[in-house]
């Protein structure tokens, strides 16, 4: 029986921990068919926070706290026999396992540091969420090492119907909303990678005034406290000021803290919630928007990077962009060593008139958006399923085991 390690974030609360539990379930999986042995090492991400209740997730976390003792099994019994491991590739470690599999989605933009190519071509294989992060491997540097692409999954509850959902519990005084789910990711529009800032100040814009019209804002800045809410609070209120003036329409409703897949599906399937908006510089995947195309939300978009993965299965609101070098704000020190956001990147930024055509003509008539929007949830409910997913793990991986 064979000896896997999986290191990654696992157990707090960013995207990449999402991606991490869903390769963990599948190898927890593969465990109970006999066909290896797991242990975990459990990483942080960024300033996120972790979750510390083993019954969280369906029990998800308890399996893997009980399996989290991998130190003692290395120093006990030497390398293990394959790796899984979810980080940014400057952070792999082959010493480890005698086959490491890499698993990462590297950077939104272009290229990537040069460096992580050659961290990349001491695995034995490298797994990345979309043909855009492949992408950005082949245009940085020369690839040996097999680059395999397994998507993400949406969250079942979005299947449920919504008399199963807490929908009660958000109460918005808009009956037309748009939503936008997304962490702020800079402090200024010119280095917010979502590029949150200039969605509020052009729905601003383009519904000046509407009391009918809302947009609900799910984010936070890393973290879920309520010295985390009120900096968000702080810094939409003073966007606000500057893009409303005095006027208190359009409704920006900010949604902040931890919330279960159920009350998120409830956001994306409440009856006022009528399209979901991702106008993002650049995405190695994009969860939530996934979830939001599982719930059968129409979807207005940035055409370019990761998501177009699977909302090109369907029809949805494309918007136009231009390719435009980072702005310097957002530019990694090049004495790191490691830098994330390099000199010569280049990032999608949203055309502003097209932004806003695309929002003005959903209010105005969604009926087709609406038909397209049902068509591609049947598509993505079939292919992005967590049960299809690790399918496709188990054909690309099949060598660790």
């Amino acid at each position: 029986m064979k000896r896997i390690l999986f290191r990654g974030p696992v157990t707090n609360c960013s995207g990449y921990a999402v991606h991490g539990r869903q390769i963990a379930s599948w190898l927890l999986k593969k465990e109970k068919e006999g066909l290896c042995k797991v242990w975990f090492q459990c990483l942080p991400w960024g300033q996120t926070h972790d979750y510390l209740d083993s019954a969280a997730f369906n029990g998800l976390l308890g399996e893997i706290f009980e399996r989290s003792d991998w130190e003692t099994e290395f120093r006990s019994n030497g390398k293990f026999d394959s790796t899984v491991q979810l980080q940014l590739p400057n952070e792999w470690d082959i010493s480890l396992g005698n086959y490491n599999v890499g698993v990462t989605a590297l950077v939104e933009t272009t290229i990537c540091n040069p460096k992580w190519i050659e961290a990349a071509n001491k695995m034995n294989k490298v797994v990345v969420p979309s043909t855009f992060t492949k992408s950005i491997m082949t245009n940085s540097g020369f690839m040996f090492t097999d680059v395999e692409v397994v998507p993400e999954s949406f969250i079942d509850e979005v299947l449920l119907p919504v008399d199963q959902l807490p929908v009660d519990k958000f109460k918005f005084s808009t009956s037309f909303n748009f939503l936008a789910v997304a962490q702020l990711t800079g402090h200024t529009p010119e280095s917010d990678r979502k590029n949150l800032f200039n969605t509020i100040k052009w729905f601003c814009e383009v519904f000046e005034n509407n009391q009918e019209v809302g947009l609900v804002l799910k984010t936070n800045n890393g973290r879920n406290t309520k010295l985390d809410r009120l900096f968000c609070e702080q810094l939409v209120g003073k966007l606000l000021k500057e893009v409303r003036g005095d006027k208190v329409f359009p409704k920006v409703h900010l949604v902040h803290g931890l919330m279960s897949d159920k009350e998120m599906a409830a956001l994306y399937k409440h009856p006022s919630i009528k399209c979901y908006v991702c106008l993002s510089r650049g995405e190695g995947f994009n969860i939530p928007a996934l979830e939001a195309a599982a719930s059968g939300l129409p979807v207005i978009a940035t055409n370019w990077s990761g998501h177009l993965d699977f909302l090109n299965k369907g029809k949805f609101l494309k918007v136009s962009y231009n390719l435009e070098k980072l702005h310097p704000s957002r530019l990694d020190d090049p004495r790191h060593p490691s830098p994330i956001f390099i000199e010569g990147a280049e990032w999608a930024n949203p055309i502003e008139i097209d932004a806003k055509l695309r929002l003005k003509k959903f209010k105005d008539n969604s009926s087709m958006p609406q038909q397209w929007a049902k068509e591609l949830q049947q598509t993505i409910q079939k292919e992005f399923s967590l049960q299809s997913i690790h399918n496709i793990y188990t054909e690309k991986l099949k060598e660790i085991f």
